[in-house]
């Protein structure tokens, strides 16, 4: 029982006090424009590019398409939202469920919150 204890007390101090660990969540509300990042690989490396001022949806959740139009040259994009990570009112949202998340597309927010569940 100690050792529980003490795996708890750990726990509390490495998290620091008001954070928040990170948590897959059904659906967000965008609080403002998002950071898109695309990866293509290339057989033996892979390159990602970023967007900026990615206007978003007042509410987005896993299973969605989301179509994105960004680019000095606008481009159309359709974004499949596999998974969705919250940490305090920060979020990610990513075009696959597992793999590497340094070489997935992905949609990253500075301001979100978890959505109600109704839509």
């Amino acid at each position: 029982m100690p050792y529980l204890v003490c795996i708890a007390v750990i726990s509390i101090i490495a998290l620091g006090p008001g954070r928040a660990a990170a948590a897959d969540v059904e659906a967000v509300a965008p609080g403002g424009p998002g950071v898109l990042t695309i990866c293509r690989d290339w057989l033996l490396t892979h390159s990602c590019k970023t967007y900026q001022h990615i206007d978003l949806p007042p509410r987005i959740a896993v299973g969605d398409t989301v179509t994105l139009t960004f680019g000095s040259n606008p481009k159309e994009y359709e974004f499949p939202v596999a998974r969705i990570v919250l940490k305090d009112r920060h979020c990610t949202l990513f075009s696959q469920a597992a793999g590497n998340p340094h070489a997935m597309d992905k949609i990253n927010l500075a301001r979100c919150r978890r959505a109600s569940e109704g839509r």
